[in-house]
Order: structure tokens, then C-alpha cells, then sequence
């Protein structure tokens, strides 16, 4: 038996006879990634930079040489640890390996790959791009630490043993490369290309993807000692059935390459109206499309438009997916079915894979139902649709699948200096990338959208940006950022000329702005529908509110009352259900468990959605916050609102007179929306606290009596966002909130660099470049906001008698028990989050630290269910109150958590240093 088949990739800790030959593992390796090239889009192949058949060979032979790290003596020890009797036959086999090392850890295995390839001590000298990939193979690529970064010349026993026997070392590592070469169909090293740095994360990505699959056992179980020596008699039955186990589903693949009215009429069932006939016509003329921003009106149908073009911009540009981000999770579920339904048509007679992308996705019960059909394989004669595959489980794999439907977040953290990264830009690289209210993002956020638009335009991907309010600077901006990449990187020029002057600042609209190739052009949509004139009245106090609504709802109608926040929300719901006595009143935002949620949801569209009837209507009126801006498409007759920035504020009034209907009642013919203030006449400290108070004074200042909508929508935006423009207001007040807006823009723009990414457009000639203090730790979705996070917890009522049960009391589970599957499920799914009081530093920790006491004290087992691992619980007493207990010096404050299912979450500090309040 040759030496180099005594070397160890795996073992298993439990059955000492189990092991896997390090060429079997490499082996695997190069085979699985054979058969994922076969499934590749053709824009990831095209976005690496390499011809397909270098691309092809490249892979396969980083493949078949990524662990050669393992044939080192340190790594052999490790593995041996635990079994003299290997590590007894490697020293026999002629290999040095010692149980004692002066530099342990020094030379992780992916590392060491690198630097044998690379090292002036070994007999490659591989070209540095090739060498950094199989170094990054762990998701981290190799970071410079010391003047000499050599490994092999820094830690030679590592790699030898002993330096005087290394010629063994040496000839194996040959084998492996030489096997590699011929694997991949190379005849020399010097045949291997370089590699740009877009090449080598996408080649990064697509080898950790084959090293995680042949490392799975399920697919590729490790073998007997007793198997035999001739390891090639497993092929090629072992790769067809770790292949088949896996069973991945077809890749998606459009074969549209343009459209016209009827195509669209056949997919989405309507014929498409002024703004989607003028999008898909720009689509189907593009030549090299780019970059696509759609400026339209509120409920015109921008989804739809997006989705028609992404299914032209795949056809044509080899495509494999659509990736759809959205500003929350609410969002992201909300139009989670419509996108499902599309992706159904649209992937005929093969079945495609789709994925929820969020921390929630798996209570998601339209999602969790189609997850579990993807793993009964209820139907096996099923040839069409999409399932939920296992595999792309995960927050890291998630972007794999080819339908991916999720909060803006997974767009933003390809960018963030995190572990495994490659993974996302693999999964982007072969998508369509549509992002939807992209005038929802803040500076912070701004920041990670335009690097990651950067990047899709180095790999040549399609972006497609929706919004209906959106600034002109966020316009120029996000143009910008994805041109002149796009020039640089594909095009290999210098510098671009915008062939239009006035794009980026213009308040034309609709407007749909746009790249193909070098040019920047524009277009604005005719509309023949006639504008929507909606009066702007401003009242002071809640007693004009009641007033108002009593006035305006004598005759039927409905409103709808937003505040900006939850407290305002719930205070001026109490005072309508005390004053509205003939009325339905229903409260509607973000601190109510999920199942509430989702029943108001239900509840507010039965009577202000698009079928709603006028019995329905007749004296309803739906109470919110910001979570009525977007998304829920619901209609109003009337509209009253705190003051909130032009854009929101506008979105906002879009759901005033939203549908055409038959009938409105005579006060409710004509739109109108109130602006409500304090009774002061003043914006309240709430709102103030939410948006800053300059924005707020911009948009009081410029906002008239009268909006017409669609045609003021722009110029509204933009007069507001032209901070060049003071519009003539000088007080101190407002020069003390300028300059506060503009240093916390400022700060927050320097925030997020801590870990941006760095722009294609830089000069990165390896994927070492992109990482320097790499961010591995907490690294969730929090990471790309500019916020203190979340505290989410499961919320439940305790009955004293050892079970704790939905607030609806449908549901009740031993608090002393393990929750099975279907339990865990139920119990996970009455998520609520906290106020944000409770997410600040100073009390964050103090809050989580209470709760994981109290659950060690009240739930102790409920940590084993897997699904509820980590779950913060908090059990509400028979009175719906919980007392959350937080250290504060040598004492402790006490806060009333308070749930009522029409009014939310609530909470008051009752006990400070031991006085009530």
C-alpha cells in the first residue's frame, strides 16, 4: 500500500475503525464539485472571469488539492489523538509525526494548503492567486500577522516533524498536486490561470460549498478499516450515491428573452398597465443591462414589473434565480405567497428550490407547510414547482437556492467582513437581485447597499431597485455606485461619461432611470390616469382626532390613525374606544406575539383590503404605526397621521383612496388627511425622537394644503431631501437639528466602514485583501443595521399549575417537560418583541440576563428542543403581567411588562430604589 493512503482526513470519535484516506476525501471533493458545475448558472461562471472551460478545470483541481494541509505532521497528530494505533501506522509508513509541538495552532489546515502551494520551501510555487483560495477554503481567508507570513519557513516542525525526513512530506504533496493536475485535465502548473479577485470568491464560495457536502457522512459515510486497499474500486458508485442522497432539485432556468402584453398577461393574469409596459420594454431593448431603478406610485405594481423583467434579464443573461429583499421580515412574509405563486409559473417542468430568508423564516406557517411537503416527498410524480430543499437550510446556504425571498439584510451582509462570505457572492452571482423600498434605508444601511450594488455590478449581475418616494441623492448615489463598477470591472475602462446631464437630479416621475453598458438613460412614463387629489388639513390634539373621525365617518367610511410610536398608538386607541362608542376600533403594530399579529392582519384587510365591502367599512378605523406604511395593501377613506418625513408620509397617504370603488360615503368622497399634533400645536417629543426633528421641520415646511398624487410625489421628496436648500427656515432650533442630523449621518457613516467590506473598484489583487479585522463573532442581521438590535421573547401565560398556554388558550404545554416537534413549533411562534427601552446597552444585557434566570428557574428543559435552544421565555402571570427584575448598583429595578391581545405589549418601571412609581 503507498505511504500517501495511510494518510487520515477524518475519523470518527466514536468507532475508532471508521476513517477516511485523505485521498478519498479529495476525491469526493473534486467529484461533487463536478457535478454542482454541471448545475451553475452561466453568470456565475461569467462573473469569475475565466472561460468556462478554465473555470471547469480550475475548480476541479482546487478541489481535488483544497486539504493537501492535512498531509502535515501537525495535522496527523491532531487527527491521531485519540488512536495510538494510526498514529503508530503513520510513523511505520516512514511519516514523522510527534504527540509534542512547539507551535500549536500556528498552522490551521487550510492555512498550511495555502503556503505549501506557495512557499518558496515547497516545490509549486503556485500561483498566489490559486494558493489563496484553498487557503480561504474555511471562510476565512489567510490574514498577514508577521513580516515573514511563510508558514512552512516559521514553523517547519508543523509541517516535517522533522526537518532531516521532509523528503516524504514533500514527494506526497507532489502526488496530490500531480493527481490534481490530472484530475482537472492540467498538464502543468504553469496551465493554471490567475485568477482575479471576483474569480477567487466565487471559486472560494462554489469550494466550500463541495467541501461541506463530501464532508456531510450522510452523503459520503466514512469507510471500515477492514475495506481494503484499493480505495478506487468505491468510484464511481460513491459519488452517485452521496449525489443521489442529496438530491438536489433542478436548476431554475428562464427561456423567456423578452415579453409582450400577453406574456405578461399569461403569468400574472391582467394585462400590464403604463409603468410595467414602458419597464419590460426597457428591459427587452437593453443590450447590457445593468442597473434598473423604478420610481412609481404606491400600488401601481412595481412587483410585478420586477418580476416580468427578471425573467427577460435571466433568459438573457444566463441567470439561475431571483433574490427579493425586502426592509423587514413583515415585509418579507407578506409577500412571501405572491412570489411563491410566480415562482410556481415560472418553473415549468422542473422543480426549483425557494427560500424564506430571515431569522423567523421557519415560523412562517405558508413557508413551514412547504417545508414540510419538501421532506415527506408527499408527491414523487411532481414535476413542476418549488420546494423547501434542507440543504440551503441556513443562514449561510440560504442564498444557494434559486428563489430567495428575505429582508434586505442577506443583500447587505455580502458585504460585511464576515466568515464564509464567498458563500452569498456565490449565491448572488447567479441571481437577478431585486430590492424593493429602497428609500427605506437609513445612512448606516445606505452604506452596505451601495458596496454590495458595487459588487454585483464587478460580477456583472442584473440589480433592479423599487421605490415610490425615492430621494434624488439615494438615486445618484446607488447609479453611481453599481456604473462606474460596472466600467471599471467589465468593461476594463478608466472613467465613465454619462451620455444624460441632468439624471441624477431631476424630479421627473414616474421615472425609471438605468444602465446599458456605458450609457445612463432614463425614461418618464405618460400616465392617462388623472391625478389624485387628496386636501391636507392639520388638527392639534387627540379631542380633534375623535372630532374628526365622528365628522367625517357619520355616514359610514373608514380611517386610518398611524402614530409613530407604540405608546402613541395605544394611548390614542384607548381614547377612540372611549370616545368612538358606535365605531370599530383595532389596533395594529409591531409588539404583539406573532399568531396576533397575523389574526389582526387578517382582520384589518377583511375590512379595509381590496375585496372589502362597504358593510365591512362602515365605522371601522384601523390604529397603527410604521408598520401601516408598507406592504399592507389596504384602503382608506380617510387618513390621520403624526408628522413623519415627506417620503413616509407620503407612502402613507397612499393608502388613502387606494382602490377604486363604487361607493364611498358623501363625507368621504373627496381624500383628506390630517396632520395630527400635541395639543400644543406642536410635533410631539415621540415623533421627534423616531426622525429627528429636521427632517420633521423640512417636511411641515414645505408640505401644503393640497398633494396630487402620483405628479407631487418627486418633487415633494426632493425639495426635502435638497439639504443645499434651508427653505427659508433660520431659527436656531432648526440650525441646532442640522447640525445634529448632519453629525449623526456622519457618525453613522463611520460606524459602518468598521467592517465594510472593501469596493471592487480598489486594487485587490487576492481575496487576502478583502479581510482584515474579519467579524466572525455575533454576526446576525443586527450587524448591518444601525441600532442597538432586538430582544425578542416567547410569550406565554402561566397558570400556576405547571402549564403555561397561549394567550388565545388554544394551546397548553408542561412547563417541567421537553416540548416535542409540533410543541416546540406552536411555543416558538408567540414570538413578541420587546420595546426598544429594554434593547439599549445599558439595559440589554441586564434584561437578558434576568430572563435566562428566570428560565433556568422556570423552564429548565425547554432548552432542549431544538428549536428553542437560545429562546428567551417569559412567562406572564393570570393577570397578563410579568415583572421583569433588573440589577442596578446594590439594588434593582422592577418593570411591569403588561399583554392584552386587541392593545399589545406595555410596560411601566413600578419599583426604583425601592419606592413605587
Amino acid at each position: 500500500m503507498d505511504s500517501y493512503n495511510y494518510l487520515i482526513a477524518k475519523t470518527d470519535k466514536e468507532d475508532k475503525n471508521k476513517w477516511l484516506p485523505l485521498y478519498m476525501h479529495l476525491r469526493d471533493t473534486a467529484d461533487v464539485i463536478k457535478r454542482i458545475i454541471s448545475t451553475l448558472p452561466d453568470s456565475v461562471i461569467r462573473a469569475s472571469g475565466l472561460p468556462e472551460e478554465d473555470f471547469r478545470r480550475t475548480a476541479i483541481f482546487l478541489a481535488a488539492v483544497h486539504d493537501i494541509g492535512k498531509a502535515t505532521s501537525y495535522f496527523q497528530n491532531i487527527i491521531t489523538k485519540n488512536n495510538d494505533e494510526w498514529f503508530e501506522t503513520l510513523n511505520s509508513a516512514g511519516y514523522t509525526v510527534n504527540r509534542v509541538y512547539s507551535y500549536q495552532g500556528k498552522t490551521p489546515h487550510a492555512y498550511a494548503g495555502q503556503w505549501i502551494l506557495e512557499s518558496e520551501e515547497a516545490p509549486f510555487e503556485i500561483n498566489a492567486t490559486i494558493a489563496d483560495i484553498v487557503g480561504a477554503h474555511h471562510g476565512k481567508p489567510f490574514e498577514s500577522g508577521l513580516d515573514n507570513d511563510d508558514l512552512l519557513q516559521n514553523y517547519p516542525q508543523n509541517f516535517y516533524g522533522n526537518t532531516k525526513k521532509k523528503s516524504i512530506w514533500i514527494d506526497t504533496w507532489k502526488k496530490i498536486v500531480s493527481d490534481a493536475l490530472h484530475y482537472s485535465g492540467y498538464e502543468g502548473i504553469d496551465d493554471i490561470p490567475d485568477v482575479s479577485v471576483e474569480g477567487q470568491i466565487i471559486l472560494s464560495g462554489l469550494l466550500i460549498e463541495a467541501d461541506w457536502i463530501a464532508s456531510n457522512t450522510t452523503y459520503f459515510p466514512l469507510i471500515s478499516e477492514e475495506s481494503g486497499e484499493d480505495y478506487q474500486s468505491f468510484y464511481p458508485d460513491r459519488i452517485n450515491y452521496g449525489w443521489n442522497q442529496l438530491d438536489f432539485p433542478s436548476s431554475w432556468q428562464s427561456y423567456v428573452y423578452s415579453m409582450h402584453e400577453d406574456d405578461f398577461d399569461e403569468r400574472f393574469g391582467f394585462l400590464p398597465n403604463e409603468i410595467q409596459s414602458a419597464f419590460i420594454d426597457i428591459v427587452n431593448r437593453c443590450e447590457k443591462p445593468g442597473i434598473f431603478v423604478l420610481e412609481a406610485p404606491m400600488g401601481c405594481g412595481k412587483t410585478e414589473a420586477a418580476l416580468a423583467a427578471s425573467e427577460i434579464l435571466a433568459g438573457r443573461e444566463g441567470e439561475g434565480g431571483v433574490f427579493f429583499g425586502l426592509p423587514t421580515q413583515a415585509t418579507s412574509n407578506g409577500i412571501f405567497n405572491r412570489l411563491l405563486e410566480w415562482a410556481e409559473a415560472v418553473s415549468e417542468d422542473t422543480v426549483t428550490s425557494i427560500q424564506l430568508a430571515h431569522g423567523a423564516a421557519e415560523l412562517n406557517e405558508d413557508y413551514q407547510r412547504l417545508l414540510i411537503k419538501g421532506q415527506s416527498n408527499v408527491d414523487e410524480d411532481e414535476t413542476s414547482g418549488v420546494e423547501v430543499h434542507s440543504w440551503f437550510q441556513g443562514n449561510k446556504k440560504s442564498l444557494l437556492a434559486d428563489f430567495v425571498i428575505g429582508t434586505v439584510d442577506q443583500f447587505l451582509l455580502a458585504t460585511l467582513k464576515r466568515k464564509h462570505f464567498m458563500l452569498r457572492h456565490l449565491g448572488l452571482a447567479g441571481k437577478v437581485v431585486i430590492i424593493d423600498e429602497c428609500h427605506a434605508y437609513d445612512t448606516y444601511m445606505m452604506t452596505y447597499l451601495k458596496q454590495s450594488v458595487r459588487w454585483m455590478a464587478a460580477y456583472g449581475i442584473p440589480v433592479i431597485l423599487l421605490s415610490a418616494t425615492l430621494p434624488y441623492e439615494k438615486r445618484k448615489d446607488l447609479i453611481d455606485a453599481y456604473a462606474k463598477t460596472y466600467v471599471r470591472v467589465q468593461l476594463g475602462l478608466k472613467h465613465l461619461e454619462y451620455n444624460v446631464s441632468d439624471w441624477y437630479s431631476t424630479d421627473r416621475y414616474p421615472l425609471i432611470t438605468y444602465t446599458d453598458g456605458l450609457s445612463v438613460d432614463q425614461v418618464k412614463v405618460s400616465l392617462n390616469s388623472e391625478n389624485k387629489q387628496i386636501c391636507i388639513r392639520k388638527i392639534s390634539g387627540d379631542d380633534r382626532v375623535i372630532e374628526a373621525i365622528m365628522d367625517r365617518l357619520s355616514d359610514g367610511g373608514c380611517a386610518c390613525v398611524i402614530a409613530n410610536t407604540v405608546r402613541a398608538a395605544q394611548q390614542i386607541y384607548d381614547r377612540l374606544c372611549s370616545g368612538l362608542t358606535d365605531y370599530t376600533v383595532m389596533l395594529y403594530h409591531s409588539q404583539f406575539t406573532m399568531p396576533d399579529r397575523a389574526e389582526k392582519e387578517k382582520r384589518l384587510l377583511s375590512h379595509l383590503g381590496k375585496k372589502s365591502t362597504e358593510e365591512a367599512r362602515y365605522r371601522f378605523v384601523l390604529v397603527g404605526t410604521q408598520v401601516l406604511e408598507q406592504s399592507l395593501d389596504y384602503d382608506a377613506d380617510l387618513m390621520i397621521t403624526q408628522m413623519c418625513p415627506m417620503d413616509l408620509f407620503l407612502q402613507r397617504i397612499g393608502r388613502l383612496h387606494r382602490h377604486k370603488r363604487d361607493y364611498r360615503p358623501d363625507k368621504c368622497v373627496k381624500p383628506v388627511c390630517m396632520v395630527w399634533k400635541n395639543d400644543n400645536d406642536e410635533i410631539d417629543d415621540g415623533s421627534k425622537a423616531v426622525y429627528g426633528s429636521y427632517l420633521l421641520m423640512r417636511t411641515e415646511k414645505i408640505l401644503s394644503g393640497v398633494v396630487n398624487l402620483p405628479a407631487d410625489i418627486s418633487p415633494l421628496v426632493q425639495s426635502v431631501y435638497d439639504f443645499s436648500d434651508d427653505l427659508g427656515l433660520t431659527n436656531d432650533e432648526y440650525l441646532k437639528a442640522k447640525e445634529d442630523f448632519f453629525k449623526k449621518q456622519s457618525e453613522a457613516d463611520q460606524k459602518s466602514q468598521g467592517y465594510l467590506m472593501p469596493s471592487p473598484l480598489r486594487t485587490l489583487n487576492s481575496i487576502e485583501n478583502i479581510i482584515s479585522n474579519m467579524n466572525t463573532d455575533k454576526n446576525d442581521e443586527n450587524s448591518v443595521r444601525d441600532s442597538d438590535g432586538s430582544i425578542e421573547v416567547i410569550a406565554l401565560k402561566y397558570d400556576e399549575s405547571g402549564y403555561a398556554g397561549t394567550f388565545d388558550d388554544k394551546y397548553s404545554f408542561d412547563i417541567a417537560g421537553i416540548p416535542d416537534r409540533d410543541q416546540a413549533l406552536v411555543i416558538a411562534r408567540q414570538k413578541l418583541r420587546l420595546p426598544a427601552f429594554f434593547s439599549k446597552k445599558r439595559i440589554a444585557g441586564k434584561t437578558i440576563l434576568s430572563l435566562e434566570s428566570d428560565n433556568m428557574t422556570r423552564v429548565p428543559l425547554w432548552q432542549q428542543a431544538s428549536m428553542l435552544q437560545g429562546e428567551l421565555v417569559m412567562l406572564f402571570d393570570s393577570n397578563s403581567e410579568y415583572f421583569l427584575h433588573l440589577k442596578e448598583g446594590d439594588g434593582e429595578k422592577i418593570y411591569r411588562l403588561y399583554y392584552d391581545t386587541e392593545r399589545g405589549l406595555e410596560y411601566q418601571e413600578v419599583i426604583s430604589g425601592g419606592n413605587e412609581i
